[in-house]
């Protein structure tokens, strides 16, 4: 909005505008990284709920049998089944823990090229540093534009006195 008003003296848009939307789309993709790994949609909520419920399944497992005469041969053998494959999922989810890639990501293999916020906030510093300058450059600008309308004005006013001062 901003820099939409403040044209160019030719009518362009300044060349801070192009680093504004730059930095608009970064914040865009590191907003959507940051989505996916806030709301587990890299892998890890769908292998966290499964752990979980094989967790909490085994507990009622075992509480339940303790009651008994306690667990079967039969049974331990599930459990360190289990186990096993706890720990390959929690090795699977290591591997997604702040990653920005959906499971459709990986399997249609898109490749997402991370945004990293050091990034945006030197871009932030530099639109900054350039529109400061940019402002400060158009105020020249406008103030010698100006200067020269007012000059042009005066030698106008002075040549029709000098043409109405030798007629008369």
């Amino acid at each position: 909005g901003v820099l939409s008003r403040h044209k160019t003296l030719d009518g362009k848009m300044p060349a801070e505008w192009k680093l504004l939307e730059d930095i608009n789309v970064g914040c865009k993709h590191l907003c959507r990284q940051y989505a996916v790994r806030i709301d587990g949609e890299n892998g890890v909520t769908r292998i966290l709920t499964s752990l979980i419920n094989s967790l909490e399944d085994w507990s009622f497992r075992m509480l339940a049998s303790k009651q008994k005469s306690g667990m079967l041969e039969n049974d331990w053998v599930k459990f360190f089944q289990s186990v096993s494959d706890w720990l390959i999922q929690m090795a699977d989810m290591s591997k997604f823990i702040g990653s920005c890639e959906t499971p459709e990501d990986r399997r249609l293999r898109i490749i997402n090229i991370p945004v990293e916020p050091e990034d945006i906030f030197k871009k932030i510093q530099q639109w900054i540093l350039t529109t400061r300058s940019g402002a400060e450059r158009g105020n020249i600008q406008l103030a010698q534009e100006v200067c020269m309308q007012i000059f042009a004005a005066f030698l106008i006013k002075k040549a029709i006195l000098l043409v109405n001062w030798r007629h008369a």
